[in-house]
């Protein structure tokens, strides 16, 4: 009798939410005599991760860890702070949850990702995500005050958000054209000579393009974004398009890209904040924008 009210009692209360299902995890030890994460020494349980598992990465003798199970379904990857810099590779994988990097160090994940579901990445210090990220309707958000670093091609078609920090574009397919940006209190980088066709951009708080002083020439062009709503200023850095044309920046194809209120909300500086050129204004009816002094 004591025994099967102590059974009910437990069901009500997971089904209430005052109970927690235990998460499966696998935490690397790169304790085994390869890199594998199919090699079972590897892990601290003891065998190798499966679908549904939460992988862990802390501080361990081998920073190598190569994914030789392909599309593997995890629910999420977890990078503790007293990690040093890992390199993972290998096989693609499924992603059913956040990948979290609480270290300072710099991280490398390389795989090919399969989204079910839309994501967050959350960042310390920096975190390169080198592998196509797809996911049709899903998208990612990324939090805090590390650098999310795409080298990949991504394909997912959902908004991509960056609330704090800031992401850096690695090549000119980092992020789909099909995948609205926005960023919030966050800045925006280009890897060297760099120029992506993007889509929408929406502005929440002080936000920064840096087209990055000596990184090349970059042509940057957004998709209209007139119909969202900015409720932040856009701060344009290491702007050179004027003087010497190896930058442009673009909205749409016309001069109805922008809204005049979101046109006096953009600003050019010629270095990283300390000068300041003027306002942006339509260049020509391409949608390009330089400045108004």
């Amino acid at each position: 009798m004591v025994k099967s009210l102590l059974t009910a009692a437990a069901v009500i209360g997971l089904v209430c939410g005052t109970g927690n299902l235990p998460v499966r995890g696998a935490t690397w030890t790169g304790g085994g005599t390869d890199a594998k994460w199919e090699t079972a020494e590897n892990w601290a349980e003891s065998k190798a991760p499966a679908n549904g598992d939460v992988l862990v990465f802390p501080s361990a003798t081998n920073m190598n860890a190569r994914n030789g199970v392909p599309n593997i379904a995890l629910n999420g990857i977890t990078i503790n702070a007293d990690a040093g810099g890992y390199q993972i590779n290998g096989k693609p994988i499924k992603l059913k949850g956040d990948i979290t990097d609480n270290s300072k160090e710099p991280q490398s994940i390389n795989l090919y990702i399969t989204l079910m579901k839309s994501v967050t990445i959350s960042t310390s210090g920096d975190l390169s995500l080198g592998g196509v990220i797809r996911g049709e309707k899903f998208g990612v958000t990324k939090t805090g005050d590390g650098q999310l670093t795409l080298t990949g091609a991504c394909a997912y078609a959902g908004q991509t958000t960056v609330h704090g920090g800031s992401l850096l574009l690695g090549n000119a397919n980092a992020l789909s054209p099909s995948s609205t940006l926005l960023l919030d209190g966050a800045k925006m980088c280009l890897g060297q000579g760099t120029s992506p066709s993007l889509g929408p951009l929406n502005v929440a708080s002080t936000c920064v393009i840096d087209f990055g002083a000596g990184s090349g020439s970059h042509a940057v062009a957004f998709a209209n974004s007139q119909a969202l709503a900015w409720t932040g200023t856009l701060a344009i850095y290491n702007w050179d398009g004027d003087a010497t044309a190896s930058n442009s920046l673009a909205f749409g194809t016309d001069n109805k890209g922008l809204s005049a209120a979101q046109l006096k909300s953009v600003i050019f500086y010629r270095d990283d904040g300390k000068t300041r050129l003027g306002t942006a204004k339509w260049a020509s009816s391409n949608g390009q924008l330089t400045f108004a002094q």
